[in-house]
């Protein structure tokens, strides 16, 4: 009593060629599939990575530029510098 019963010898050798052909082709094409997904991964980290630092020096410089109050100074001695000119021009149309 054989194991398998419905086995024929023609049916072994396709699947046995078949395994060998799996094996000589699917498993460098699952190889590279692995190997590509672990450089997006690497490449994706970094692009990650790199916005957050960019982001962070951003927020920085905004924070500095709110805090800094050089220009708020300046503005408002350039307005005072305009409302007194336009007071000037005024009083000469007059």
């Amino acid at each position: 009593m054989a194991v398998f019963p419905r086995l024929t010898i023609t049916q072994f050798a396709v699947g046995a060629v078949a395994s060998v052909v799996a094996i000589k082709v699917a498993r460098p094409i699952l190889v590279e599939v692995v190997r590509v997904g672990y450089k997006l991964k690497d490449l994706t980290g970094g692009a990650l990575t790199a916005a957050k630092t960019e982001f962070g020096k951003i927020a920085a410089d905004a924070k500095a530029v709110r805090q800094d109050p050089g220009p708020a100074a300046e503005m408002a001695d350039l307005r005072a510098q305009v409302k007194a000119l336009q007071t000037q021009l005024a009083a000469k149309k007059a």
